[in-house]
């Protein structure tokens, strides 16, 4: 039963929305029963509000965000904001990346991390940072792994079997025994597609998705839609971008492309 195959375990985060997109994003990482790989999975489809209150649907998404990254020698998948500031995770993790830490515990680098963030990013003055679900998966003493952080109530789960998902609510449609898909990426991706239709947020979770794997040795490899290399080098040149029309965005409300821009100018 698929069900039984990816979800043994869970990780329970609490579902708070951002102004800065990805409030929607649904996170998958599972070690395959035989531990020849880490598979971790998320949608693309970044979102915008036009307020704080995001009981009223979202003015406008776009897809191919990047949600993915390498971290260090381990892969990281971020949830919430896209970005802390005027920066992208993007950037921020490749700046972390550069530094001098470096420990063969997943777990350690996780932490210096969030050291890292919270010096840089005092999340008095950076308030979205409230949001962010962090999943991190690699290989230590070649044994996997994988860890998540949820910055709600910046609590840890570390687990050696099964999956952590973002939002529980996954487990009903895991075991639907229509699943298409003939490999365990196909049934990933539509497992996702499936949420999002039957938890009405479609609006805040689609687009391709994306799909990374870990083997042995932190050997990383792309399965689908590596979206890593961004084109805009700034939240401004996203904007300007957006301006220019050379986004596809999809607009939900009259005037939408005004609304947002001033929206992304704040």
């Amino acid at each position: 039963m698929l069900l039984k195959y990816f979800f043994s375990t869970l990780f329970i985060t609490v579902a708070i929305l951002s102004l800065y997109g990805q409030s929607g994003t649904l996170l998958i990482s599972t070690i395959t029963p035989n531990s020849n790989q880490i598979i971790i999975a998320a949608d693309s489809r970044g979102v915008y509000y036009e307020t704080d209150n995001h009981s009223i649907p979202p003015i406008a998404y776009a897809d191919s965000f990047c949600k993915i990254f390498h971290f260090k020698q381990f892969v990281i998948a971020v949830s919430g904001a896209n970005g802390i500031g005027k920066k992208y995770f993007r950037d921020i993790i490749s700046s972390y990346n550069k530094t001098s830490f470096k420990d063969a515990s997943l777990h350690k680098t996780l932490i210096d991390f969030i050291r890292y963030l919270d010096k840089n990013y005092p999340v008095d003055s950076f308030p979205e940072r409230k949001i962010n679900t962090f999943f991190v998966g690699g290989y230590v003493d070649n044994k996997p792994q994988i860890i998540g952080y949820n910055s709600v109530d910046k609590s840890f789960l570390i687990q050696y079997r099964g999956t952590m998902f973002s939002d529980t609510n996954v487990l009903k449609y895991g075991e639907n025994p229509y699943l298409k898909g003939n490999t365990v990426y196909q049934k990933i991706e539509n497992i996702i597609y499936d949420f999002a239709v039957g938890e009405n947020k479609t609006y805040s979770i689609g687009g391709p998705i994306s799909i990374i794997c870990i083997t042995p040795g932190n050997n990383i490899r792309w399965q689908q839609n590596d979206f890593s290399r961004w084109p805009y080098k700034t939240m401004k040149d996203f904007y300007e971008a957006v301006k220019n029309d050379m986004v596809k965005m999809t607009y939900l409300v009259p005037n939408g492309k005004q609304r947002l821009l001033k929206v992304m100018r704040h």
